[in-house]
Formats: C-alpha cells, sequence, structure tokens
C-alpha cells in the first residue's frame, strides 16, 4: 500500500510539474509589455505605452520609426492571425496544418496572389517599400524577442515562418478575397437565371426594391415588372420538381450558418452637432473569432510630418484603416459594386492549348502551383491563364475565366496612409481614389464641420456596350476592361441638403455613378433606410445618439411580416392549428425588435425565411434540371421581388402543390409551428436569442473542439439580425464600433468584440469583450498608462551595454 501511495505521489508531481512546465512556456509567449528593449534600425526611441485594455500608443519621431515598432508590436500580440491572412491569401495553409486544408489552397492558389504581392512591392515607390521593409521588420524583430513560439505553434508542432514586405501585402489581399466577390459568384448567379428561365423571370428576381430605397442622391431604384403568365406559368411546366429539397430545420441551420454581410457608416454635419465638429460613426460587419480581426492603435509622430491618428489596424500593415486624425475622421463599408467579371472560355475547337479572343486564338499559358502539405508530400497543382486571368470550371462544366482586380498589382498600395494625414473633407474625398483597397464606401467628417462619402479603392473602366452582370462570352469584341476609372469621374458627395452622408452596404447612388460602380448585390435598402430617418430625426446630434443608432435592433422591415402572419393565423387554414391560440398570442406581444428575448421575433423571421425557400424553389425549379444541387440564395434584393409574389399573389407563380396562395401561406405557418413545437419545454423559451447566438471561436477550436474553453468568448444569446442597424448573427456582426468628432477625440467612444492580444493567458485577451457586448461606451482614445516600453536603437543600446 506504501508502494502504490509512493507511486501515486510521484505521478501527481510528475504530472503537476509537466503542467507547470506548459504553463511556463505559454507564459514564455506573452508579448513584453514594460521595460526597455532594443530594435535594430530605429533612428531615435520609440515609446509604446498600453492603457488598462491594452490599447497601445505607438510614439516616435518619424513615420518609418512608428511603423517598425508598429510590426513589433503586432508580431508580439497577434503573429499567428497574421500568419493566417497571409497564408488565406496565399493558399499556403496546408503547410501549417496538414491535408485538410488542401482544398481551400487549391481554390484560392487558382488567384495566384503571392506573385500579385511580389510585383506590388517591387512596383512600390521608395516610400512605401521603405515603410514595408520597416515593418517586417519590426515583425520579424517581435517574433524574435518573445522567449517561446506562439501557443498555437505549440499546439500545432510548427515553428513560424519569417514575415517579408510582400506579406504584408497578401494581408490586404485576404480582404479583397473577403470584402469582394473574387471568382464572380454573383455573376454566375445571375448567369443561371436566365440559363434556365424567361429574360422577363431573371430581371424579376433580381430586381430592387424601391419601398426601401435609401440613395445619397435622392435617386430612385426601379422595379422589374412582374412576368406574365403568358411569359411564365407554373401550371404548365411539365416534368419539373418543384420540391423545395429540405426541411424547415435544414432551412433555419442553413440561414443560422450564412455569413451576415453588413456595415455602417454614417455621418452628421458639424451644423447638427453642438461645437460645429462634424461627427462620424462607423461599424464595420464581419466574420467575428478570437482574437478579432483589427488591433486599436494610437499612432503619434512627432517630427517634422507630424501624426497624431487613433482607431484600428489590420494585424500585417502599418496603417490605421478607420479612425480619426484629429483634423478628419472617417469609416468604411463595404461597397458591393462590381469588381469581377467570368468570361466564357471558348478552346479552339482544332487544338485544345489555344482558347479564342476577338483577336484569334492564343495559347494558354499553364503555371504549376506547388503546395506543400504538412506531412505529406508536395502537391502540384496546374492553372490555366487567360488575357483576362485564371481559367476554373463553373458549374455545367464550363471553363470560364475570372477578372478580378484582386489580380491586378495596380489596385493594391499604402495610399490609404494618406488618410492619416488629410486635413480635411476634400483631401479625404481626393484620395479616395488613388487607395489600393478592396473598394470601399468612405464616410468622412472634418473638425470644420464638413461631411462627405465616396468610394476608396480602384474602380475598373469597362468597355462600352459591354453588360458586366452574368458570364460573358471571351470571343466576343467588347470582352475586356478598359483601364482604370478617372479620379475625376468618381461619384462624390461632399454634402447633402440635410448635411447627413450614411452608407450601409445599399445602393448609394443611382443612374450614370451606379453604372459607373456596378452591382454585386447591394444590401437590401431597409437597414440604410432607417438610419437614415434616425439620422434625419436628430437636431443636435451627439456621441450618444450615434450609438443609439449602431445599436438600433428595431425590426421596421418584418413590421409588415408581423402583420401578415398575424392574419394567417387569424383567419387562414393554419387558424385550426392546435396551438394556433398560444401562437397568436406570441405574436400579440410583438415588440417590434429583434432583441435576445423576444419569441414573436423568432416566429416572424423563420415563417418569411421558409417563405422564401417555398416560392422562389418553385419559381427557379427548371434550374435543378441543369444543376441538380441549385439553390436560389438570392441577389440580396429578394426581399422586393418575395413581397410582391405574397401580397399581388399571381395564380401563375404559384407553387403547384398549393391551391392558392393563402393554402401556401397556410402551410408554412404551420410548418414553422411544428419546427418550433418540436423543441422540448414551452414554447416562451423559442427565443430569438436561443437561435441568434454569438460566439467568437479561435480558429484552433474549430479544428479541435476541447481548446474551446481555453480559446473562445461565449456562447451568449445576441441581439439583432440583417436588414437592420445591429447587425448580428452568427458568427458576424460589429467587428468594431466608434463615433467620434476631429479634434474632440477624448469625447468618442469605441467598442470592439473580444481584446487585443491574441494570446488567451493574456489580461488583454477578452478586455474590452463586454462594453462590445452589452453595448456601455469606453474611450475612444487609449486610456491612462498601465504598461510603458521603451524600444531603443539597437545601436544605442550596444553602446551603452560597453561603457
Amino acid at each position: 500500500m506504501i508502494a502504490v501511495k509512493r507511486t501515486l505521489v510521484i505521478a501527481a508531481s510528475l504530472i503537476l510539474a509537466a503542467a507547470a512546465g506548459a504553463l511556463l512556456t505559454l507564459r514564455a509567449s506573452l508579448a513584453r509589455l514594460d521595460g526597455e528593449l532594443a530594435l535594430d534600425g530605429l533612428s531615435a526611441p520609440v515609446t509604446v505605452t498600453r492603457d488598462a485594455l491594452g490599447v497601445p500608443t505607438v510614439r516616435g519621431r518619424d513615420r518609418q520609426d512608428v511603423a517598425r515598432a508598429t510590426g513589433f508590436v503586432h508580431a508580439q500580440e497577434r503573429f499567428f492571425q497574421m500568419d493566417l491572412l497571409r497564408r488565406v491569401a496565399a493558399g499556403e495553409l496546408s503547410a501549417l496544418v496538414g491535408a485538410a486544408a488542401l482544398d481551400r489552397d487549391r481554390a484560392l492558389r487558382v488567384h495566384g496572389l503571392r506573385r500579385v504581392a511580389a510585383r506590388v512591392v517591387a512596383d512600390a515607390g521608395d516610400r512605401h517599400r521603405a515603410l514595408l521593409d520597416a515593418y517586417a521588420a519590426g515583425v520579424n524583430a517581435g517574433l524574435a524577442a518573445l522567449r517561446a513560439r506562439p501557443p498555437e505553434y505549440l499546439i500545432l508542432g510548427s515553428a513560424p515562418a519569417r514575415w517579408q514586405a510582400e506579406d504584408s501585402v497578401l494581408a490586404v489581399l485576404a480582404m479583397f478575397l473577403r470584402l469582394s466577390d473574387p471568382d464572380a459568384d454573383t455573376d454566375a448567379r445571375r448567369g443561371m437565371l436566365h440559363e434556365c428561365l424567361p429574360a422577363s423571370v431573371a430581371a424579376f428576381l433580381a430586381s430592387d426594391d424601391p419601398a426601401w430605397a435609401a440613395t445619397l442622391d435622392g435617386g430612385e431604384l426601379t422595379e422589374a415588372p412582374l412576368p406574365a403568365a403568358a411569359e411564365y406559368d407554373l401550371r404548365r411546366l411539365a416534368g419539373v420538381d418543384f420540391h423545395v429539397g429540405r426541411s424547415v430545420a435544414a432551412t433555419v441551420t442553413d440561414d443560422h450558418l450564412r455569413p451576415a454581410a453588413g456595415s455602417n457608416a454614417f455621418a452628421v454635419a458639424g451644423s447638427a452637432t453642438a461645437d460645429g465638429r462634424a461627427l462620424v460613426a462607423n461599424d464595420m460587419h464581419l466574420g467575428l473569432g478570437m482574437p478579432n480581426i483589427w488591433y486599436r492603435m494610437r499612432l503619434v509622430v512627432d517630427g517634422n510630418e507630424a501624426v497624431d491618428v487613433t482607431g484600428v489596424t489590420l494585424p500585417g500593415g502599418p496603417a490605421v484603416v478607420a479612425g480619426s486624425n484629429g483634423r478628419v475622421a472617417w469609416g468604411f463599408t463595404n461597397a458591393y459594386g462590381d469588381w469581377s467579371d467570368r468570361v466564357l472560355v471558348e478552346p479552339d475547337p482544332h487544338d485544345p492549348s489555344r482558347y479564342r479572343t476577338p483577336r484569334g486564338t492564343r495559347a494558354f499559358q499553364v503555371r504549376q502551383e506547388t503546395i506543400r502539405v504538412k506531412g505529406g508530400a508536395p502537391v502540384t497543382l496546374p492553372v490555366r491563364d487567360t488575357v483576362w486571368g485564371p481559367v476554373i470550371e463553373d458549374r455545367l462544366g464550363r471553363p470560364v475565366a475570372l477578372r478580378w482586380i484582386g489580380h491586378r498589382p495596380a489596385a493594391i498600395n499604402l495610399e490609404i496612409l494618406r488618410l492619416e494625414r488629410a486635413g480635411s473633407v476634400t483631401e479625404a474625398l481626393d484620395v479616395a481614389p488613388v487607395i489600393g483597397i478592396p473598394p470601399q464606401n468612405l464616410v468622412v467628417g472634418d473638425a470644420d464641420g464638413a461631411v462627405g462619402w465616396t468610394v476608396a479603392g480602384r474602380i475598373p473602366l469597362r468597355q462600352p456596350g459591354y453588360d458586366p452582370r452574368r458570364p460573358h462570352p471571351g470571343a466576343a469584341p467588347d470582352a475586356g476592361w478598359d483601364g482604370w476609372l478617372p479620379a475625376r469621374d468618381y461619384p462624390r458627395i461632399h454634402a447633402t441638403a440635410h448635411r447627413r452622408v450614411w452608407s450601409a452596404n445599399h445602393q448609394a447612388v443611382s443612374g450614370h455613378a451606379l453604372g459607373l460602380i456596378g452591382d454585386s448585390g447591394y444590401a437590401h435598402g431597409a437597414r440604410a433606410r432607417q438610419i437614415r430617418d434616425a439620422l434625419l430625426a436628430l437636431d443636435r446630434a451627439d456621441e450618444a445618439d450615434m450609438l443609439a443608432i449602431q445599436l438600433d435592433d428595431r425590426a421596421r422591415l418584418l413590421d409588415r411580416w408581423h402583420r401578415l402572419l398575424s392574419g394567417v393565423l387569424e383567419a387562414g387554414g393554419a387558424a385550426a392549428h392546435p396551438r394556433a391560440l398560444e401562437f397568436r398570442e406570441i405574436l400579440a406581444g410583438w415588440s417590434g425588435r429583434a432583441s435576445a428575448d423576444a419569441v414573436a421575433y423568432r416566429l416572424v423571421a423563420m415563417f418569411r425565411l421558409r417563405l422564401h425557400d417555398v416560392v422562389f424553389a418553385a419559381i427557379t425549379a427548371p434550374c435543378r434540371a441543369l444543376d441538380p444541387e441549385y439553390r436560389f440564395v438570392g441577389l440580396r434584393q429578394d426581399e422586393g421581388p418575395l413581397w410582391r409574389l405574397v401580397t399581388e399573389q399571381p395564380v401563375h407563380l404559384l407553387h403547384p402543390g398549393h391551391a392558392s396562395w393563402p393554402a401556401l401561406l397556410d402551410s408554412v405557418a404551420s410548418e414553422v409551428m411544428q419546427h418550433l413545437e418540436s423543441f422540448s419545454g414551452p414554447l416562451r423559451r423559442r427565443t430569438w436569442g436561443e437561435h441568434n447566438v454569438v460566439h467568437l471561436r479561435h480558429s484552433l477550436s474549430r479544428g479541435v473542439p476541447a481548446l474551446g474553453p481555453l480559446l473562445d468568448t461565449g456562447p451568449h444569446p445576441g441581439d439583432g439580425d440583417r436588414d437592420l442597424p445591429r447587425v448580428q448573427a452568427h458568427g458576424a456582426g460589429a467587428s468594431e464600433r466608434f463615433a467620434v468628432r476631429p479634434g474632440a477625440e477624448a469625447d468618442g467612444y469605441f467598442h470592439m468584440p473580444g481584446g487585443q492580444s491574441g494570446h488567451f493567458l493574456s489580461p488583454h485577451y477578452r478586455a474590452g469583450h463586454e462594453a462590445w457586448r452589452t453595448g456601455a461606451p469606453t474611450p475612444f482614445l487609449p486610456g491612462p498608462d498601465a504598461h510603458r516600453l521603451m524600444l531603443v536603437p539597437a545601436q544605442v543600446a550596444r553602446r551603452a551595454s560597453s561603457m
């Protein structure tokens, strides 16, 4: 017995020692927050102070020194995140995590973005190249200064690779992948509608919803006419399967997992604020995870070209992406213009190594992409390139070339750095056309009270007569792009009659200006209109008003759906459902909000979602004859066509499995009620928050769920939804939230999910998250110093140590 006890004690001691050793190793990879460190390449000392949330202020004598220190800080706090960004863009994840990432790498290698990044660096001017080199050197110094590898590499059994200047370009290209349409899928969806349906039906399904227009130029949206029975009649289609193809549960699950696209940016001119300064608010909605995509910083240059800019940076690059510089404040939303095309490739029937162009046949250029795989043999991927771009295969098995601005080195640069020195709205709007980012709506305001909007980023100029909205034959004479839109032709709003500007991924302009930007699936206008109306109701706006708009979870778009469903349950066949009375009582408690505790909202939202499936599955049924897996996912404007169908109720567009439109509405309402009844417990527990769960997950916990308690944040029920200001859905929401008056930054607020550090043992890993979740305002500027790190030139440190 004594021997057994001694063995257990020894085993326990070994386990504790191993745990302590592991903890010490993990803690050794925490960022250095205090003291003094030598950093090669600095021209003068740089101070890095951090507040209680871990938000740093980096202060140096010149911009290169600040860029070098920014790279140092990013690497110490977020290197693994930076590594994932460059690997995603370059298609190099398999080298880090193994064969599980091969399919993703294959899809991304087609774009050849590492070659694009290398070209961007080679073409960069001296100043930008020097900043990229300084930043990269800082990253590598910050990584080397850690006393152990970041914990993700310990878990993966991998070593981090050095950072190169082109990797910062790849980080930007990762945002191009996220914020644009590199495979021109929108063109493919529109093209499929035209392949299998009459032109009038395809146009109707892709039409706008003028009832919710909120353009900045006052232009109206147009809707396509309802197709006539003589053009398209579902009752006369023979041999067509009208089955929806999935259950209500699958409908709900698929929608739950669908990313919620949406960002808000809006500004109020000084004529409607207390002190005459413009007030700018921004909440960019992206996929959420641990750590957050952004990293908060204040960058101060005290030298001749003074800079004092506060906002969010993208770990991987030296620039503040959105924020305020004391004279100008700015924010972004995704523009959803048309930045990519699909070109139908026609191989030469006599020589498959060649393809047809308007100027005769050309040979495919074939490049071999070698994908390194951790724990396995390299995989070689041949990619065919054309004059338009790389070739993939569409869902019908046809070769198509992808033409995308992300393939063009001229579309990527560091000109966003010019915003940190912009002194007015005019200067910021003038800079926008040359900024090398995925094109975004830029909303800006200045200390003198002006506000403005334009598109920031390069806009492709297409040949006259070319329709880029669906795949185009490559041999046609008008299949090309014709350079870039000149800066003078960019649409811009420097003020409006109401002295407000707003952007919510919607159609911002109309007419000729819209034609220049194009359309890759604008958001429905309900969110923008709700923001616009709230802004116009303000006489003297302040930061609290901006926060109230950002947190607004009123579901004005769904008010009409609530009335529709209430009518169905009152008088329709669904009223005979055994628990219809209970559901009517739930609907009577409609608050009009997508709040986490709302039961009625969940019922109405799911009714609308299921109707979408049933109605459009019938109308697009012929598409499944071409593609058995086809499902109409809409073009973000499908609310308009859906509402017209269920209210105008054209018999020739009714699902043939139902005797009438009221019968279809009854059936869908019954399906949704049965779905909610399938859960255990009383109906009052079927809240929106039970469905709309906010769960910030780390990339490693997605593959190893056991790591979730260490690395993840949540889950918790969330307020908000799509098509309203507080966009919040599974895995997506406000990646930052701020409002600020330039020159009065001390009065602004800032929220960010997760925390500053990417290290789960850091006190800053989740710091600030609760304020983001609850909407409690926290300061825009970093708070009082809690930590101070001095970075000194290495040559100075060496001289001091030798004395």
